[in-house]
């Protein structure tokens, strides 16, 4: 007779379950009984702990493979020009405060393309579900922004703050970030994540800039462990905020 094969999926993550929910009970028994005193105590509250762990270590292990998958069902790719009046409206609607226009943003292209990335579902019908932005800079406009000179990371002519494609930029802004929903969210930041480390692998710059404008922003900034410039504090609303990264740790850290 063949035993079922367990599945690495839902099936790890109910055994998972199973451990935590034994384990626990044993531990309750172990310290609400008079039957376990002495060694047999702590012999059953050691095994109880012990599948209490291994119950934890199988359901994150679940979560962790079920993000990634959900990774997997986007890509990031380079926003066409014919493609940039549609990333306009967007950042219309949900970044107000953004005022260089579409023929300015074309020109931008124009002297390197790697400024704006569409997130693409690729499960379905292939859709934009995402944007994100990423500007490398000139170090006139990096230290402008951190002297508190300007607060955008681009001054009158935008097009001398952006270093070429073939050139070394002294850091990277981070401008625009939009999700379609909860999972296309998480899919943009990871993809971000990935293009910053991929550049500063091959340019060799690890600073990131970023002013983030929206609550979620913030937190985000503060989850990755960006100080402000001058204050030197935790980010917050509307303040230019950097860090630098160790490529050791692949911007993890």
């Amino acid at each position: 007779m063949q035993l079922p094969r367990l599945r690495v999926g839902k099936d790890r993550a109910g055994v998972g379950a199973v451990l935590l929910t034994t384990g626990s009970a044993l531990i309750s028994l172990a310290k609400g009984l008079p039957l376990f005193v002495g060694e047999h105590s702590t012999v059953v509250i050691v095994s109880g702990m012990v599948l209490v762990l291994l119950g934890i270590i199988l359901t994150l292990g679940r979560v962790r493979l079920r993000y990634s998958r959900i990774l997997d069902h986007y890509r990031a790719r380079i926003l066409r020009p014919d493609e940039v009046p549609g990333f306009q409206l967007i950042l219309d609607q949900f970044a107000p405060g953004e005022v260089t226009t579409v023929d300015q943003k074309q020109s931008l292209v124009r002297i390197n393309s790697e400024l704006f990335y569409a997130v693409e579902s690729v499960t379905r019908v292939r859709e934009i579900v995402g944007y994100f932005s990423v500007f490398p800079l000139r170090k006139h406009a990096v230290d402008e922004l951190e002297s508190g000179k300007r607060s955008r990371w681009y001054g009158d002519q935008p097009q001398k703050d952006i270093a070429f494609r073939s050139s070394r930029p002294t850091a990277y802004y981070v401008g625009f970030l939009w999700g379609k929903n909860r999972g296309a969210k998480a899919a943009t930041v990871d993809l971000l994540r990935r293009e910053i480390i991929r550049r500063a692998g091959v340019q060799h710059t690890f600073k990131v800039i970023t002013r983030p404008m929206t609550p979620d922003g913030v937190r985000l900034a503060r989850r990755h462990k960006f100080v402000e410039v001058n204050q030197r504090g935790e980010p917050r609303l509307g303040a230019v905020c950097s860090r630098v990264f160790d490529p050791e740790s692949h911007g993890s850290s």
